[in-house]
């Protein structure tokens, strides 16, 4: 496996043959921002010797994530769902059998082939005789065109045929043709071997059926042993990617290399100097989608790959290269690229750009996508040059990456610093309770939540995890987990405490005094034990409340109506059991409120009040409801011959009482709007409305048929119309 790869006629939407891979298809699609984004401008110091720089993934993350693929294919997904999921948009079609012309490396100057039985050359007519002879080659003709044909017996070569034509061809009627590299290495090459002019000697061009050079590239690609899914989907990807050269390079000498540079290929097999074999190819990965290729829009696509994208891919510019979160090159498909770091000497740093010296790296763009905000795609590097001077350099994610020999533009430089944070908020929450709230965390190990220790009152308590999501301070930050706040109670005594923070060093480095904050504790204790509706308009609460230091006198509270402060009132309800579990003086503690309110959701906060001056104590807060939307009921509804007979009552809340209209559909079509105005003493009593006239009584002509009825009471004020019937009459 590399770490970079570049990335009919029956056509078949891929996510048809995915079948049980449809989640895969669309679970990560759709999450994430699908535009750059650009985070705060983080800066990074180097010191002169060496830095720590922390990587996801390993390669340009276009497409396929190999690491990615054997993930899926392990939570047990197929070849083609795999590629549907990495290239989204794309059909799988079966083409007819073609050939690929591949450029081969380490060949020298010649083209040097094994003498084995059925050796044909272009130009000459019968097989080349093997008898004393160990190796044939096509080399440059001396008289700067066409090609010349030698042999080599024991250690000489000697011409046998020139002026062959430039292009000319190896062949064997059976069998593989054996190519020889120029480090004594060979390789088994199924179809023929080409050699062409140029650079001063020839080129070597394997020219092979498209599944044969497919068996070739898998294996050097992703190991055979990988789950079988993945490997099917590996040689999916690999065809359509041999196949889009084909198509763009048609009037070229030849198609693609067999590098890193496009993707591995190694024939069929791959002997050492010694003859014996390293690998061969593997014909097991064809297995189901033999002549196979992805298209889009009736072309076949760049499909690149590459060994992990780190669990995002990265926009490749076509449709079909997409970034999207990827789930699967996860922890379970064994990737060791999921979370790496690399020691980059702050030297080569500064040597990439001309510096005598780097003394900081600043990173102002990343593409939004993942940790720390995801791959990074501008930034600068300061530095002295020779002379001294101050330089500042703009660069992009990839020359960084170059400068620091990196696999991937994902990174992040390690600072070696204390952990950081704050206390946000050291306050009384309850009787006797104290709420201590805040963030921390080590920017070494920006993946981990924070250790803290509080100490309170000079009393240390134990080493904590952060646990609350702090969002906020993951942007502010760039960290890849948001678990950086805490949120402690603690129980403490009447009077003032002060609480101090200690930041843990995830590294052993120790502890950090970060902060220290002093908060008082009033008196009062209390409850809030009662709120409800006790009219249209009104509620009631109860509860109790008394300041220890005053046991004779009455408690003193105060109300937060939704976060509106009402008067300090005195407790004026005897509370006999209170006085007993508390041993007071005095029992008037209690308080019984009525008061009155809006229709709606209404929360009542309780702070019992320090008699000393010293602030007050949240009690509690509860929540009611009071009717918003009109109210009332359709006591008679009759379908007679003419029409519907019907009567009720209704009335709005927001009005207490008083004329409302009823508006009466048949088959979802307006057909009467009825005032509600008949005096209606019973509903007025009981809910206690200024006005009876809330009654209605009509008949609404329809024909005998049946009909969908519905019968609406008309909103007035806040809130909605409500529906008092509807169904098939």
């Amino acid at each position: 496996m590399k770490p970079t790869r570049r990335g009919p006629r029956s056509r078949v939407p891929v996510a048809l043959l995915a079948g049980a891979l449809v989640v895969l298809g669309t679970l990560a699609l759709g999450s994430g921002p699908s535009q750059a984004a650009t985070p705060a401008t983080e800066r990074f110091a180097l010191p002169p010797g060496s830095v720590t720089v922390q990587l996801r993934g390993n390669g340009h993350g276009h497409g396929m994530s190999q690491y990615g693929a054997r993930g899926a294919a392990i939570a047990g997904h197929t070849a083609a769902g795999i590629v549907a999921f990495y290239y989204p948009g794309t059909s799988l079609v079966t083409l007819d059998s073609s050939t690929i012309r591949v450029l081969l490396s380490a060949t020298g100057s010649s083209t040097t082939v094994a003498a084995s039985a059925g050796l044909h050359v272009t130009g000459v007519s019968t097989a080349l005789p093997t008898s004393g002879i160990s190796r044939y080659r096509l080399v440059a003709s001396a008289g700067g065109a066409g090609l010349s044909l030698q042999r080599l017996v024991g250690a000489t070569w000697s011409s046998v045929r020139t002026g062959l034509a430039d292009g000319a061809e190896f062949s064997r009627s059976a069998g593989a043709l054996r190519l020889y590299l120029t480090d004594g290495s060979s390789t088994g090459y199924r179809g023929t071997l080409r050699a062409l002019r140029g650079g001063g000697g020839v080129l070597t061009v394997n020219r092979v059926a498209l599944d044969d050079y497919v068996a070739g590239v898998v294996p050097r690609e992703m190991p055979s042993s990988w789950q079988a899914a993945a490997v099917q989907a590996q040689a999916i990807a690999a065809r359509s990617y041999g196949r889009n050269a084909v198509e763009t390079h048609s009037g070229q000498a030849f198609d693609i290399c067999d590098t890193t540079q496009c993707q591995v290929y190694g024939g069929m097999t791959r002997y050492d100097r010694s003859g014996s074999v390293l690998w061969t190819e593997d014909p097991a990965a064809l297995v189901g989608n033999a002549n196979t290729v992805l298209q889009y829009g009736h072309r076949t696509i760049f499909a690149e790959f590459s060994a992990s994208d780190g669990g995002w891919t990265v926009d490749g510019g076509q449709p079909y290269l997409s970034a999207h979160s990827d789930p699967y090159d996860n922890a379970a498909s064994g990737d060791p690229y999921l979370a790496w770091t690399r020691t980059v000497s702050s030297a080569s740093i500064a040597g990439h750009y001309g510096l005598a010296r780097a003394s900081a790296i600043e990173v102002t763009g990343r593409d939004g996508h993942g940790t720390w905000g995801g791959r990074v795609t501008a930034g600068y590097v300061d530095g002295t040059d020779a002379q001294g001077s101050k330089r500042r350099i703009a660069t992009t994610g990839f020359g960084l990456q170059a400068a620091m020999g990196l696999g991937t533009t994902w990174f992040w430089l390690q600072p070696q610093s204390l952990p950081i944070g704050h206390l946000d908020r050291f306050a009384a929450v309850a009787p006797r309770v104290l709420q201590i709230d805040g963030w921390t965390f080590d920017p070494d190990h920006i993946d981990l939540p924070g250790k803290f220790v509080l100490t309170v009152d000079h009393v240390a308590r134990p080493v904590q995890l952060s646990t609350v999501n702090r969002s906020d301070v993951q942007r502010v930050f760039a960290t890849s987990t948001p678990t950086l706040g805490f949120s402690v109670r603690v129980s403490v005594g009447v009077g003032q405490h002060m609480v101090c923070l200690y930041a843990v060093d995830r590294d052993g480095l120790g502890t950090r005094v970060l902060e220290c904050l002093a908060a008082g504790m009033p008196d009062p204790l209390g409850g809030v034990e009662l709120f409800t509706a006790t009219g249209l308009h009104t509620a009631r609460l109860a509860g109790w409340s008394f300041d220890p230091s005053h046991g004779s006198s009455p408690g003193r509270i105060q109300l937060f109506v939704d976060g509106k402060a009402r008067p300090v009132l005195a407790t004026t309800v005897a509370r006999p059991d209170v006085q007993s579990a508390f041993h007071t003086a005095g029992d008037r503690f209690g308080y019984d409120l009525t008061f009155t309110l809006f229709s709606g959701v209404h929360q009542v906060c309780v702070s019992g009040v320090d008699q000393d001056g010293h602030g007050s104590v949240p009690l509690g807060c509860r929540a009611v409801h009071l009717p918003q939307n009109p109210l009332g009921r359709v006591e008679l509804l009759h379908h007679l011959a003419g029409g519907y007979q019907l009567a009720g009552w209704t009335f709005d809340p927001d009005r207490n009482g008083g004329s409302t209209r009823v508006e009466v559909y048949l088959d979802q079509k307006l057909v009467a709007s009825i005032a509600a105005t008949a005096a209606r003493p019973d509903v007025q009593r009981a809910y206690r409305l200024v006005d009876s006239a809330v009654g209605f009584s009509a008949f609404v002509p329809a024909s005998s048929a049946k009909h969908v009825i519905t019968i609406k009471s008309l909103n007035s004020g806040p809130g909605t119309a409500s529906i008092l019937v509807h169904g098939w009459l």
